[in-house]
């Protein structure tokens, strides 16, 4: 039997993030999902994959429900545009590139006049918008900017009108799993999340907007404790001429199972972040009971809750006694309980088919 446009979906795959691939498994489970991949670079091949992305809306729309992608950026304008040429819906995930502009460290979509057009047109115009959190919308960062800098599409897009529903990611529970007895070690574990492909300046931004400095001090202090960043590796650290501390592990880029192991062994992790979404990798080592240490932008206190420690400015210091009292707790079981109960993939999809399916 045919289906009707009503039970198909678009997706637009632009990440392959755990989370947005989870959000695609489920709705190929709800609906007949019809998928294409963005591609985001060379130049060439974003300008090929952007005209076949064209023909790909225009043959496919009519026949479905809408379409559905996480990110806004260049891609964004097609398939909003032509959703509302053919009278479909379309709903856009917000996950913080895209709704941030902080331009002393040249980040954000916004940082660019044409860039920043085509996604304020998109924004505005979608069907719904899904912030991962509520400061995408109309949030304020007091820990890194003084005054305080507003964040969120509110400030940044004028005239906004498209519905606003948080949606915030979900979390694989039964795959982020502690040690049998939250066995721990005295180590602290940090993720740094740094793009490849970019220039060494692009990816030396992004290690101080991951806060990887302030930590990288924090160990110096704590020669005791050993602690690991994972993600980035010494080619891109700013540190002034200064070594990294022996006590400091960088083991690059991890598969998930590895980042599991390292999760499950460690007492602490740390979030130094100076702007974020809701990022994964703190609601990720919070199932595998560690003591989360996190700064107080975006979705990280939403996480942490009372199970851990927020710190509201980048003082080194203050990051010393967190961790300090941190590692003294040795596990959280607590922290596994909040993300398990707050923050699930079936709370995610439960949301996200209300959205859809208004």
């Amino acid at each position: 039997m045919a289906r009707s446009s009503n039970d198909r979906i678009l997706i637009l795959q632009t990440s392959r993030a755990p989370v947005a691939l989870s959000d695609e498994r489920f709705l190929r489970s709800r609906f007949d999902v019809r998928a294409f991949r963005i591609i985001l670079a060379p130049p060439v091949r974003v300008l090929t994959n952007t005209a076949t992305l064209a023909v790909w809306l225009c043959w496919n729309l009519p026949r479905a429900r809408g379409v559905f992608f996480r990110f806004a950026d260049y891609y964004a304008f097609l398939p909003v545009f032509l959703s509302r040429l053919f009278r479909r819906k379309s709903w856009i995930v917000l996950g913080g590139y895209d709704a941030h502009h902080f331009p002393e460290y040249g980040y954000g979509v916004y940082e660019q006049p044409l860039r920043a057009s085509i996604v304020r047109y998109a924004v505005r115009n979608a069907t719904a918008v899904l912030p991962v959190d509520q400061s995408l919308y109309d949030g304020v960062n007091a820990y890194a900017f003084d005054p305080p800098r507003p964040t969120g599409i509110k400030s940044l897009v004028p005239n906004f009108r498209s519905e606003v529903r948080v949606v915030a990611d979900g979390f694989d529970h039964e795959f982020w799993t502690p040690s049998p007895g939250c066995r721990k070690e005295r180590l602290v574990v940090a993720t740094a999340s740094v793009p490849q492909g970019t220039s060494r300046e692009s990816r030396m931004r992004m290690v101080v907007l991951k806060g990887v400095p302030l930590l990288l001090e924090v160990a110096r202090r704590m020669p005791d404790v050993t602690f690991a960043i994972v993600g980035p590796d010494e080619g891109v650290l700013p540190q002034g001429g200064q070594p990294v501390p022996p006590n400091v592990q960088l083991p690059g880029y991890l598969s998930p199972e590895e980042l599991r192991e390292y999760y499950r062994r460690a007492a602490v992790y740390a979030h130094p972040s100076l702007t974020e979404g809701l990022p994964a990798a703190v609601a990720e080592a919070m199932l595998c009971c560690c003591v989360p240490v996190g700064s107080s932008v975006n979705g990280i206190p939403e996480l942490i809750g009372d199970t851990g420690f927020v710190l509201t400015r980048p003082a080194v210091d203050e990051w010393v006694a967190a961790v300090t009292r941190a590692l003294e707790l040795g596990a959280s079981s607590r922290a596994r309980d909040r993300i398990v109960a707050l923050f699930s993939l079936a709370k995610r999809h439960r949301m996200l088919l209300d959205v859809i399916e208004g």
